[in-house]
C-alpha cells in the first residue's frame, strides 16, 4: 500500500511562484527515502508541503495516515526545563483537548515511544543533558507518540557521533519493518545508497527511485551543481557539508 502519493505538485510561498516543482512520486509503506539536494534546493519546502504548511500551487498530496516532522537536534533549545519523557509526551498533545491535562493514557503512549527508541531508562533525564544522538531519538519518540505512520526527518544524523548514528539508522530499519515510511533529509550521498529509495531535488524533482538506478554521476551533478566538489567515474561524490538549508 502507498503511504505517500504526490502528483504534479508545485509548492511555493507567493501566489503562482513555485519554489519546488515537478514533484511526482509514490512512496510505499515500510521504506526509508533519502532526500538529497543542495541548500535552497527544496528539501525543507518539500517537508512543509507534505505537512500542509506551505501552499500547494497545483497538484496534490495523498497521505494514508498521520505524518510528523522530526527537527534537527542541534536546533533544539537545550535550556528548556523538560525531561525526555516531557518531550515525548508533547507528541500526544494533538489528541488532548486544550482544557485537559495529559493523563495516564498519554503518559503510557510517550513511555512506550521512549522504550521503542531505547531510552526508557533516561525518561526523567533533562533533555538538554542528553547527548546529541539521544536527543535525536527523543525527538523521534515525540513523533511516534503522535502515532505517525510517516516521519519527515531533517538531517537526523547531523552532529551525532558514529555510534549514535548507527543506533539511529538501526531504529530507521526497525520503524520501516513496522510499516512506517521515513523521509530522511541528508547531504551524505554514500549513506543514501543504503536506503530503499532516493529523491533528488534542486528546485524541482531531479530523480526518484532505487539508489542503484538514481545515483548516477549525471543525476548527482544535476542535483548538486556548484556544491559538488568531486565526482569521479565511480560516482563517488563529496558534497560541501551544510547544517542549514
Amino acid at each position: 500500500m502507498s503511504a505517500v502519493t504526490v502528483s504534479a505538485l508545485e509548492v511555493g510561498y507567493l501566489p503562482g511562484v513555485p519554489v519546488l516543482a515537478e514533484l511526482d512520486f509514490v512512496v510505499p509503506e515500510g521504506v526509508v527515502v533519502a532526500v538529497l539536494g543542495p541548500n535552497g534546493g527544496g528539501k525543507t519546502t518539500l517537508f512543509r508541503g507534505l505537512l500542509g504548511e506551505a501552499p500547494h500551487i497545483r497538484g496534490r498530496v495523498e497521505l494514508e495516515g498521520p505524518i510528523a516532522y522530526v527537527p534537527q537536534t542541534e536546533r533544539a533549545r537545550l535550556d528548556f526545563p523538560a525531561s525526555a519523557l516531557d518531550v515525548a509526551l508533547m507528541g500526544t498533545y494533538a489528541d488532548t483537548p486544550w482544557y485537559r491535562r495529559s493523563g495516564p493514557r498519554q503518559r503510557r503512549v510517550a513511555t512506550s515511544a521512549l522504550e521503542q527508541v531505547g531510552l526508557s531508562d533516561l525518561a526523567d533525564t533533562r533533555f538538554g543533558l542528553l547527548s546529541g544522538g539521544q536527543r535525536q531519538r527523543v525527538l523521534i519518540a515525540r513523533a511516534l507518540s503522535r502515532r505517525a505512520s510517516t516521519l519527515l526527518l531533517d538531517e537526523p544524523l547531523s552532529g551525532v557521533d558514529q555510534s549514535s548514528g548507527k543506533r539511529i539508522l538501526d531504529l530507521f530499519s526497525e520503524l520501516a519493518r513496522e510499516g512506517r515510511s521515513l523521509f530522511v533529509s541528508t547531504h551524505d550521498i554514500e549513506q543514501a545508497r543504503s536506503f530503499d529509495l532516493v529523491l533528488c531535488l534542486n528546485g524541482r524533482q531531479i530523480a526518484f527511485g532505487e539508489p542503484a538506478a538514481v545515483l548516477s554521476p549525471d543525476v548527482i551533478q544535476r542535483t548538486y551543481g556548484g556544491e559538488l566538489i568531486r565526482l569521479d567515474d565511480t560516482a563517488q561524490a563529496i558534497v560541501v557539508q551544510h547544517h542549514h538549508h
